[in-house]
């Protein structure tokens, strides 16, 4: 037997409304119900946020959740999760199959035991297996954020393999009480990324000095300016592979010296074209800012 009951309530202006999904018995829906309805049930439990504690309820009762929950998804939150809430989830199918190829941001907020942290980081450094191309593969995650909860040094170490293994654009450690020696670790890592893209960085509320900031400071830019010469260096290879091969073809194409003077003429342009895209392009590397919130 299953049973569904939504409370309103309201006074005024103000309307509020609860649903609860209570399951007495493991029932089959799918016999009985389309699948239009299964969907409005899963909606109606999970809130639109992944995971829960409903929808993993829901997920026992619809035995067809495979061909109803979006493969595509991009934001996976785990809101005050204890770490039993952790372990089921990190044990269900919501990480370990192919709903996270897509998968771009990870947000941790308020969990209970540092333990809950520990278990999900650790599952996404590992490889992921897909039962489909029965192939290993990383989501594009560009995103992580924790919150409220001090991090001890395993979890530091998690994050610094996040940062080497991922490209993160957007990485807020706040409230998790990080120091010098933590934030030089995680600095180290954004250096050890040779496609370092990080964009926007929130360090609020840590307990970290000068002495790591600093040390962060010169981290980026030491980290833009190798960035910038691995741009000229690719500009100047294939500038000189261009260069080589016009003298090869002034040499070999003697007879011809009024077209190759042509194609020399256009050469040049291109490479002047090059040589304004390399600088727009250089230009472009300066430009980029990085958003830190430091309180």
């Amino acid at each position: 037997m299953t049973k569904i009951t939504t409370i309103s309530s309201g006074g005024g202006d103000k309307k509020s409304s609860t649903t609860t999904l209570v399951i007495s018995k493991f029932i089959n829906l799918n016999n009985c119900l389309p699948k239009v309805v299964l969907l409005k049930i899963l909606t109606m439990v999970h809130g639109g946020i992944y995971p829960s504690k409903q929808f993993l309820s829901c997920v026992i009762v619809c035995k067809q959740w495979r061909e109803i929950i979006p493969r595509t998804i991009k934001i996976l939150k785990f809101l005050n999760c204890d770490e039993e809430l952790s372990r089921l989830l990190m044990k269900s199918s919501i990480l370990k199959q192919d709903h996270n190829e897509s998968l771009e941001e990870v947000i941790i907020q308020s969990p209970s035991t540092l333990d809950s942290v520990n278990k999900i980081l650790t599952s996404l450094t590992m490889p992921f297996f897909c039962k489909i191309s029965s192939l290993l593969y990383q989501p594009p995650l560009e995103s992580l954020e924790i919150t409220s909860i001090q991090l001890g040094d395993r979890c530091i170490e998690l994050v610094s393999n996040i940062i080497t293994i991922y490209n993160i654009k957007k990485l807020i450690l706040r409230g998790v009480q990080l120091n010098d020696t933590q934030l030089i670790t995680l600095s180290k890592s954004l250096k050890l990324n040779c496609f370092n893209c990080l964009e926007h960085l929130d360090l609020s509320n840590n307990n970290f000095t000068k002495l790591g900031l600093e040390f962060l400071f010169f981290t980026l830019l030491e980290t833009n300016k190798e960035n910038e010469k691995s741009n000229q260096r690719n500009s100047n290879i294939f500038l000189n592979s261009s260069n080589n091969n016009n003298n090869n073809n002034n040499n070999n194409n003697n007879n011809n010296n009024n077209n190759n003077n042509n194609n020399n003429n256009n050469n040049n342009n291109n490479n002047n074209n090059n040589n304004n895209n390399n600088n727009n392009n250089n230009n472009n590397k300066f430009k980029i800012i990085i958003t830190i919130i430091i309180f």
